[in-house]
């Protein structure tokens, strides 16, 4: 009766050390879980403060002196594509004329120089526009898509 008694106290013994080293394993692999995820949160607030720190080093060192100077209104009021009085908007467009040989003679030059086709002269923004949309859509129209 002993015998019986001590293998079925084993066998006690036997499941509660299994059902423990899973419940352990189950910890190990949840603390290493949330530790990954601390690294990964840690590194990235890290490149957060790169990134911020880079858009302070930015405006502090470019934008404010450049919107300080005394050529900013010049400077923005290009970039939204706006003219001063007297300006103009010169496209120029690569050369479609095939010569047989190259001009030598500055008169030859001067001819090839001269042709309408190689200088656009636009006087306003609704002509840059108008040209800029032209050119864009010309392939279109080309293909027959476009009327």
């Amino acid at each position: 009766m002993r015998y019986h008694q001590f293998l079925r106290n084993t066998l006690y013994w036997r499941y509660l050390i299994f059902f423990g080293t899973l419940l352990f394993a189950y910890r190990w692999v949840q603390a290493y879980t949330n530790r990954q995820n601390m690294l990964v949160s840690i590194q990235d607030i890290r490149d957060q403060i790169e990134i911020e720190k880079d858009e302070t080093n930015f405006i502090q060192n470019f934008e404010r002196p450049y919107l300080d100077s005394e050529r900013a209104p010049y400077y923005l009021w290009h970039e939204n594509w706006v003219l001063y009085d007297g300006e103009r908007v010169v496209r120029l467009r690569e050369k479609r004329t095939i010569v047989d040989q190259d001009p030598t003679q500055p008169d030859q030059i001067r001819a090839l120089q001269q042709q309408e086709d190689d200088l656009i002269k636009i006087s306003s923004p609704e002509e840059s526009r108008h040209y800029f949309i032209n050119d864009k859509l010309s392939p279109l129209k080309d293909l027959g898509i476009l009327e």
